[in-house]
């Protein structure tokens, strides 16, 4: 499924220049700390101050078959 999305962002959306390579680092298990240094960036916790401030809701989603995300991975946000 991640191929066939990163392929219609590429032709729909306006994706990140490097999504294929952080990608390519989870599927290879290779350079971990960039790619949560990566992911750190995109995190509603890393605006959450902002996003308090302006009185918003973030929404955590795990989908069937999601397997990157753990579905007890979405407890720490409500402790």
């Amino acid at each position: 499924w991640a191929n066939l999305l990163l392929v219609s962002g590429e032709i729909f959306g306006r994706e990140p220049a490097d999504l294929w390579r952080i990608w390519n680092s989870i599927n290879t298990r290779n350079n971990i700390s960039g790619v949560k240094a990566w992911s750190d960036m995109r995190s509603p916790v890393a605006v959450v101050d902002k996003l308090a401030a302006r009185n918003v809701s973030v929404f955590l989603s795990n989908n069937f078959e999601d397997r990157l995300f753990k579905p007890d991975a979405a407890l720490r946000y409500r402790q």
